[in-house]
């Protein structure tokens, strides 16, 4: 019923005064406020912060969404880290996908791609608790690939169907780029059968690594002839050399 919406998951939490902090900061009326920071815990005095995103590739200087969202790891897709405007979520249609895991991958790419304004808090209030037996984060399964290539099909249904902007499109394949290289990079941890399964799956949308960074486009061409592991081997040796 708030005209901002702020998340907090069950085991996690704010610090004091959090909540006053970010209402002093609604006079400039953005879409999407986002943590700079926030703090990890572990259940005991063992905490240290962390920067999640680099301001320059998510916003430009006039507080818009920059096409470079999702071109690298930052902006992270937990919901806790942003603070948005209700009727922007309302006006856009930009709620989770009932029964999709890793949900939140998929609801971030849409919420930044309606060319948002963005306003970034350099103060972290957001403990987060890690290392949790039952978080999705602790290890990766067939399951966890299948549900990453379910997000870029959905994604990109989005993109052929919903009115975006090109910056908007643009945003929406760099998500889609990012969960290819997750799916990609999970492959090592799953069993020999699960990895066919995976790569055989995520095939169909590989070719959108070729239209990301130059990287990118060095795995679109060699994963296949030397393996992912090797092709990311020859990368580093590439920026050795040129360096």
């Amino acid at each position: 019923r708030g005209s901002f919406l702020m998340f907090v998951d069950g085991d996690d939490f704010l610090n004091p005064g959090a909540v006053q902090k970010v209402l002093a900061l609604l006079s400039d009326n953005p879409d999407i406020i986002c943590f700079n920071k926030f703090t990890e815990y572990y259940g005991n005095d063992d905490t240290f912060e962390q920067k999640h995103l680099n301001e320059k590739v998510l916003i430009d200087s006039n507080g818009d969404v920059s096409e470079d969202t999702f071109q690298l790891v930052s902006p992270l897709p937990m919901p806790w880290l942003y603070v948005i405007k209700r009727n922007y979520i309302k006006t856009n249609n930009i709620y989770m996908t009932p029964g999709l895991l890793d949900e939140d991958e998929e609801w971030t790419a849409r919420l930044f791609a309606w060319s948002p304004k963005v306003k970034v808090i350099q103060d972290g209030y957001y403990m987060y608790r890690r290392n949790r037996e039952n978080s999705l984060t602790f290890g990766r399964s067939l399951k966890n690939s299948l549900a990453d290539i379910e997000i870029i099909r959905l994604l990109q249904k989005e993109r052929a169907e919903k009115n975006y902007s090109v910056t908007g499109k643009r945003i929406l394949d760099n998500k889609c780029r990012q969960m290819v290289n997750k799916v990609l990079d999970d492959l090592p941890q799953l069993s020999k059968d699960d990895s066919k399964i995976a790569r055989r799956a995520v095939h169909p949308y590989c070719y959108l690594l070729k239209s990301g960074t130059r990287a990118e486009a060095v795995h679109y061409y060699f994963d296949n002839i030397l393996g992912r592991n090797n092709t990311g081997k020859l990368i580093s040796k590439l920026i050795e050399i040129r360096k």
